[in-house]
This record gives C-alpha cells, sequence and structure tokens, in this order.
C-alpha cells in the first residue's frame, strides 16, 4: 500500500467517522424535538407527523450510504462521498424543518452548524 493509498484510506475512515458522529448529535437533537412535542403537543399536527416521517426516512438512507461507504475504495468511494455529502444535506433540511413545526428550546443544532 502507497503513502497515498494509506492517506486516502485514513481520509476516506475520518470522513466517515464525521459522518456518523454529526448524525449521532443530530438524532440526539431530533430526539430532544420530538420530546419537546410529545410533552407541548395533546395531538401532533400532520406537518410535525410528516417532518418526523421525513426525518426518520432520510436518517435510514443515510445510514444505508454509511453501511455502504466504510467498505468501499477507490472511485466507489468517490462516489459514495457524493452520495453521503447529499444525504446528509437532505437530512439536515429535513431535520431543520421539523424544528421550524416545533422550534426547540436551543436556538441551534450543534450538528447542523458542524456542517
Amino acid at each position: 500500500m502507497t503513502t497515498t493509498t494509506k492517506h486516502t484510506d485514513q481520509t476516506h475512515q475520518q470522513y466517515v467517522q464525521n459522518i456518523e458522529h454529526r448524525l449521532r448529535a443530530l438524532e440526539t437533537d431530533f430526539e430532544r424535538l420530538e420530546a419537546e412535542a410529545d410533552k407541548s403537543i395533546k395531538k401532533p399536527s400532520e406537518q410535525l407527523a410528516e417532518a418526523r416521517k421525513t426525518f426518520n426516512e432520510k436518517r435510514r438512507e443515510l445510514r444505508t450510504r454509511l453501511a455502504k461507504a466504510e467498505s468501499s475504495a477507490g472511485s466507489a468511494w468517490k462516489e459514495m462521498k457524493a452520495g453521503l455529502d447529499a444525504a446528509w444535506t437532505e437530512l439536515s433540511e429535513s431535520f431543520e424543518r421539523a424544528r421550524k413545526v416545533l422550534p426547540m428550546k436551543q436556538t441551534a443544532s450543534k450538528a447542523s452548524a458542524a456542517h
């Protein structure tokens, strides 16, 4: 394995770990958002229900891409990275839409700000 290949593998691994870290932070923020919604709303709105559904779908999609990305290499990694970037953006946007339906007490998400 060449130095360049080792660096690429390390960068690949660091990128995946970074996405996983941000995903866990965003999931924590979303769980907090859901808990606030459950406490403050007797009957969740359709808008909030849709936001939950969308967030969960986007989260599953990102987790699937992460699992595939961990074992990808070379040109496949470049394609996977682009897909991960897109999936992260979609998940972050779905979180922001949910947050607008029911704003969190904290003003900003740590995970969203990390992107």
